[in-house]
């Protein structure tokens, strides 16, 4: 999995859904996640601050990492690039909790998806 490739795409998440969401510090909240993340990642530990499951910043890039992973599983699987539809109904089938997810985190987890595949798309480009 790419660091970079989520990161970029947590980032460019985080920008569109800031004033969305009414989090305008949803930016540099995602950006101290990824920092925080990248410190321990030879521990492989989540920081304690993000444990929380209403952190915002932390629910945008553990979801970003969740669609990159499900992005590149289904790369592999079928050897090409996977549309946002097989990305997102791979994704909600996977996730958890049982129902349908509250709008805000719909929204979040739409933003999210159309981010990676971008992301993905360019990295694949380079």
């Amino acid at each position: 999995m790419s660091g970079e490739t989520v990161a970029t795409a947590a980032r460019a998440a985080a920008a569109e859904l800031a004033w969305e969401l009414g989090q305008p510090t949803l930016e540099v909240d995602v950006e101290v996640a990824l920092y925080a993340v990248a410190s321990n990642a030879e521990t492989d530990t989540r920081p304690p601050r993000f444990t929380d499951p209403v952190a915002v910043a932390g629910l945008v890039l553990a979801l970003t990492q969740f669609a990159y992973q499900v992005y590149s599983d289904q790369k592999k699987k079928h050897a090409r690039k996977p549309s946002h539809e097989s990305v997102a109904r791979e994704i909600r089938i996977r996730q958890s909790d049982s129902g349908e997810a509250p709008n805000a985190r719909q929204r979040i987890l739409d933003v999210v998806i159309s981010e990676v595949i971008k992301a993905a798309d360019d990295e694949d480009d380079e």
